[in-house]
């Protein structure tokens, strides 16, 4: 009975991991006079394309990362001169809880954080529309 009651708790364990992996998408929008350029990246898997510097006024392709079934995360720092900003964005995938019923489901974030200097860094916006199915969550970031 120890065995059966063991197998159960696997398959239950098993089936409430998501059946595909979530990617998450960031874009960078330069809204200053001065071209802003990467001074760091951390992501799991592989960002691609790789962040590049940006014009005044330009904006980035769209790069994005999958880091497998339940979690996808990156940050990307953007500096121009001592002005430093982090741009920070994950989806990540919370089991669905036997005790209460509750099923389980995604949680995207999307941040923006002045590291150095004085710049305005933002999130100007968020795309949830296939969070909720997919766990896919991108945002569109600016520095100034």
């Amino acid at each position: 009975m120890r065995k059966f009651g063991l197998c159960v708790l696997v398959a239950a364990s098993i089936a409430s991991v998501p059946a595909s992996a979530a990617k998450v998408s960031m874009t960078f929008k330069n809204l200053g006079n001065k071209e802003i350029s990467v001074a760091k990246t951390s992501f799991c898997g592989t960002l691609s394309p790789t962040p590049k510097s940006i014009n005044p006024g330009g904006t980035s392709e769209v790069s994005s990362t999958d880091c497998g079934s339940t979690v996808s995360s990156a940050y990307v720092d953007y500096k121009n001169g001592v002005d430093t900003c982090r741009f920070v964005i994950s989806t990540i995938y919370t089991n669905p809880n036997s005790i209460t019923g509750a099923a389980g489901y995604w949680t995207g974030t999307a941040n923006a954080t002045a590291n150095s200097g004085s710049p305005t860094c933002k999130v100007e916006s968020r795309d949830t529309s296939t969070t909720a199915t997919t766990g896919d969550f991108g945002a569109v970031f600016s520095m100034k």
